[in-house]
């Protein structure tokens, strides 16, 4: 990524996503999906972690740096009896539900912005429209492989986060309706039960995915471009 350009970077692109829609906070939601004692004191280095690697970030952007990270929120959800080594499904059924009340609750000057949810067909006109901010597009889950990346010892640059995509919907195969032949093409090794090309998730490189890769999921198709199938993990 380009960090030359000082009017076009990761921190002045936020500011004017945040101002355009009427936010006042921005950064993905991290649900903890493992409960294991021994599991706590990795907790805590991965949200200090994500925390620190933010600041850095921001810090290269100079003013628009520093107001972008007075607006950085980092929100965490647990519930060991809902969450304890959650699928990607469990946290995306929670993070759906989440993202409806939580725009409103956050974002109170928002300009039209509700959480898109494909799956709403009637409801509140103002719930269907769309909000570009990742913050309710996509969450981060850290399951027992993400924390075992955090544990002491281990290499920075190997640690990693689950980036879950909240209106994924598994790809048809698709059927010839003349002859009823079955075309599909995509079936890969099932990961959770998913035997898609594109399974909902991609593991992310945990130093660039709260700047970098949140400035780079601001457009609708965004997630095509930067996909990659679990478990490679995506570095941004």
């Amino acid at each position: 990524m380009d960090h030359d350009n000082a009017n076009d970077n990761p921190a002045t692109r936020l500011l004017r996503l945040l101002e355009s829609e009427g936010h006042g906070t921005w950064g993905f939601v991290i649900y903890r999906c493992v409960y294991s004692p021994e599991s706590n004191h990795t907790w805590t280095r991965l949200l200090a972690a994500l925390e620190s690697y933010t600041r850095e970030s921001l810090q290269r952007y100079s003013q628009d740096g520093t107001v972008a990270l007075s607006k950085f929120t980092l929100t965490t959800i647990e519930d060991s009896t809902l969450l304890d080594g959650a699928t990607a499904n469990v946290v995306r059924d929670h993070f759906k539900s989440w993202s409806r009340d939580a725009i409103a609750r956050e974002q109170p000057n928002k300009v039209g912005g509700g959480v898109r949810d494909p799956e709403q067909e009637n409801g509140d006109a103002e719930e269907n429209l769309p909000t570009h901010s990742p913050r309710y597009r996509f969450c981060i889950r850290a399951g027992e492989e993400v924390l075992d990346s955090f544990q002491e010892g281990e290499d920075e640059e190997d640690r990693i986060v689950d980036l879950i995509q909240r209106d994924w919907v598994p790809d048809e195969p698709h059927i010839d309706r003349r002859t009823g032949r079955v075309y599909d093409d995509k079936v890969e090794p099932a990961i959770e039960g998913c035997d898609r090309r594109d399974v909902g998730w991609m593991r992310v490189s945990a130093r660039s995915v709260m700047v970098d890769m949140y400035d780079e999921l601001r457009g609708y198709n965004d997630w095509s471009l930067w996909y990659k199938r679990p478990y490679e993990v995506v570095f941004c």
